[in-house]
């Protein structure tokens, strides 16, 4: 069965994001993007909120012609082009980007929707108000995060406001030569 999986840097002090938004702190080296293919490999869904893809559709479809573009970017650009983008919104009426298609029901009616056609994992990209809401509902299979060795005084806090208890398994941990942690953990 398909699995959702959520990807997300934190900060060692549980932020995603710092203040308005700041993502200066985030890991980029290569082997974080090889840890982060290990999953968009496993995956032909992806799960997107209306900013994020808007980010997305600003940067991605033109990314592989900048000079700077790295293989990586490359490579995702690639990935991404070819993925199923399903994108929550409540006001765009239609999506710019070829295999994007505008998710009108609940996060969990869209995913048992998914779930229930066949295909590779569904990856959760986010953003925060996205992943937070399919965290409210239990609907993340797996928590794939990358604890980067970097403390913030202030942002938007991962998973913070849950409903209660969220229990979850562990099933890896490999540091990474950055002193970054990947750290994969399976709801029970």
């Amino acid at each position: 069965m398909r699995k959702v999986i959520l990807g997300m840097q934190i900060t060692m002090n549980g932020f995603i994001a710092g203040v308005n938004g700041d993502m200066s702190w985030v890991d980029v080296s290569d082997e974080t993007w090889k840890h982060n293919f290990e999953a968009f490999d496993s995956a032909d869904t992806v799960l997107i909120g209306r900013v994020l893809y808007e980010g997305f559709l600003q940067y991605w479809p033109t990314a592989g012609k900048d000079p700077k573009a790295t293989k990586y970017d490359k490579k995702f650009l690639e990935w991404i082009e070819k993925t199923k983008k399903c994108v929550f919104t409540r006001t765009l009426k239609s999506a710019g980007w070829n295999n994007s298609e505008i998710m009108r029901g609940t996060p969990a009616e869209e995913v048992a929707k998914l779930k229930s056609l066949p295909g590779k994992n569904i990856l959760l990209s986010g953003g925060a108000n996205l992943a937070m809401a399919f965290a409210k509902e239990n609907l993340i299979d797996e928590y794939r995060l990358l604890v980067v060795p970097r403390a913030i005084g202030g942002g938007l806090t991962f998973l913070g406001g849950i409903p209660g208890l969220l229990k979850l398994k562990l099933t890896s941990v490999r540091k990474l030569s950055t002193g970054t942690i990947a750290v994969h953990y399976a709801k029970t």
